[in-house]
């Protein structure tokens, strides 16, 4: 192989992975912001309720849409971020490759605290967190 060739993979690969950790750095951001709206108390932010839904709401919809998208890759339909579809394609995976979007912040969250979670449990996790904020903007706002 040209050695220029071999440098230049060599590079292109480096930037690829630095841009899949920096979109995993955001994704994890974005869920760090959501799951910590929980613990915040209306008090002090009275706002809090209707953001925290509207903001739920819009990542769940984007999830479901984004999913229908992907099921005509996939063959099979799941809740999919457009942030974990970015993130496989900046690691040079394919978009037709549903097991890698078998993954969700959530599920990648627990696993990096060490507690195993399969992906039905993401799902619930994620629809329940639905059914909660939506408890709160309908009865506690």
């Amino acid at each position: 192989m040209n050695p220029v060739k071999k440098v230049s993979r060599y590079y292109h690969t480096k930037l690829r992975a630095r841009l899949a950790r920096i979109i995993f750095g955001i994704h994890f951001l974005i869920g760090a912001l959501w799951v910590g709206l929980f613990f915040v108390p209306p008090t002090l932010w009275t706002s809090k309720i209707s953001f925290h839904f509207f903001f739920t709401w819009g990542v769940v919809i984007h999830q479901m849409i984004w999913g229908a998208i992907l099921m005509l890759f996939t063959k099979r339909y799941e809740l999919v971020c457009i942030l974990t579809t970015l993130e496989q394609i900046a690691k040079g995976e394919k978009l037709s490759e549903a097991r890698k979007y078998r993954h969700m912040i959530i599920k990648k969250f627990f696993e990096k605290a060490g507690w195993g979670m399969p992906q039905r449990g993401a799902t619930v996790l994620t629809l329940f967190a639905l059914l909660l904020v939506t408890f709160q903007y309908l009865f506690l706002s």
